[in-house]
């Protein structure tokens, strides 16, 4: 028995679930900045139309897929002000180091923090990897390594 017939006895809280989902999904919805922009709500309601007759199910699956991505998104964003941090830190560290010739301990321990945040780092982006992999989304991850 499909949806849509159960829909149809008047089970109007499955209509109203179904509602909420459309427009959950449609909220959550991963759209380019242009589309968004653009976005009218003629082109709402057309988008809520086509998914009338999508299951429920498959609505939760395009819910689990956009929040990943977004995920994914925030994931990468926050490495990105990390590595801009490392480099800021990075510059710093070779302006004090050119004053400071005699290799005290202060430098060394600002080297060794250095090197530990280049390993987290790493494990960050590993973990993103194998999450994205598990997960199918490969969007955001290749857009990282493209850099």
């Amino acid at each position: 028995m499909s949806y849509l017939n159960v829909e149809k006895r008047g089970d109007s809280s499955k209509h109203s679930l179904h509602q909420s989902l459309i427009g959950l999904y449609l909220s959550v919805k991963v759209r380019s900045k242009q589309e968004v922009e653009n976005y009218t709500t003629e082109q709402q309601e057309a988008e809520e139309v086509a998914l009338q007759e999508t299951s429920p199910f498959l609505i939760i699956d395009y819910i689990k897929s956009s929040i990943d991505i977004l995920l994914n998104c925030q994931m990468e964003k926050a490495m990105q002000i990390n590595e801009a941090k490392k480099e800021e830190a990075r510059r710093e560290e070779t302006n004090e180091s050119s004053y400071q010739q005699d290799g005290s301990p202060h430098e060394l321990e600002k080297l060794t923090q250095g090197l530990e945040a280049e390993v987290r780092l790493h494990i960050r982006v590993r973990n993103l990897l194998t999450f994205s992999r598990r997960n199918n989304n490969k969007d955001c991850v290749s857009r990282h390594l493209r850099r």
